[in-house]
């Protein structure tokens, strides 16, 4: 029986990116994004920064996908900036895998809420983040260079423990339970095609 779509495998790992990585980063860059494209000397900057973390999906040995989420100093917010995953990786459940390790390193981090921005007409995106427990809060107008609107989501990781000190125990088993595990399955980004990837991108 064939394995359903967009969810992890055995054939793949996530691990943290290492400068050996490099090659391969922008190899995969290329194979995902038409325009907008890190440049190797982002990726080496990314790779180096103590403000980010660069995560690689392994497939069957090969690196097959990417997740890049940056931190602020004394910030409970963090930011996937960027999430990829090659075209010839197939179904495979890679860009599900990203996002639970990226969120995953986020509360790591001490980070409470994850945000990212992705193109409005980006429908697969937005349908499979939203499925992943991320809601719309926001808008910039004409963001993409296409002049395109960026909408902004959101996550909350951990729960707001200071909103909950008075609520019954229930409430807080609940509340933890849908913060930490409600994760869903799949990421836009991992299964479009190169020319409907949009970068997401973080700002202030």
């Amino acid at each position: 029986m064939p394995l359903a779509p967009d969810h992890p495998t055995h054939e793949v790992s996530v691990r943290p990116a290492t400068l050996a990585d490099l090659d391969a980063l922008v190899t995969l860059e290329h194979e995902a994004f038409r325009t907008d494209r890190m440049s190797r000397r982002s990726f080496r900057g990314f790779l180096t920064s103590p403000n980010a973390a660069m995560i690689v999906a392994d497939l069957n040995g090969k690196l097959a996908g990417y997740a890049l989420v940056l931190f602020r100093t004394g910030s409970a917010l963090a930011r996937l900036y960027s999430i990829a995953a090659s075209p010839h990786a197939g179904r495979r459940g890679i860009g599900a895998t990203l996002l639970q390790a990226a969120e995953a390193a986020a509360i790591k981090r001490g980070a409470a809420t994850m945000r990212l921005e992705v193109h409005e007409k980006n429908a697969a995106a937005i349908s499979r983040y939203r499925k992943s427990g991320y809601r719309e809060f926001g808008r910039h107008h004409e963001y993409y260079g296409d002049k395109g609107h960026a909408l902004r989501f959101e996550k909350r990781l951990v729960p707001d423990l200071a909103r909950l000190k008075d609520a019954p125990p229930y409430f807080h088993q609940v509340h933890v339970r849908a913060g930490l595990h409600d994760d869903g399955a799949g990421l836009g980004r991992s299964v479009i095609p190169a020319d409907a990837g949009v970068r997401i991108q973080a700002v202030a």
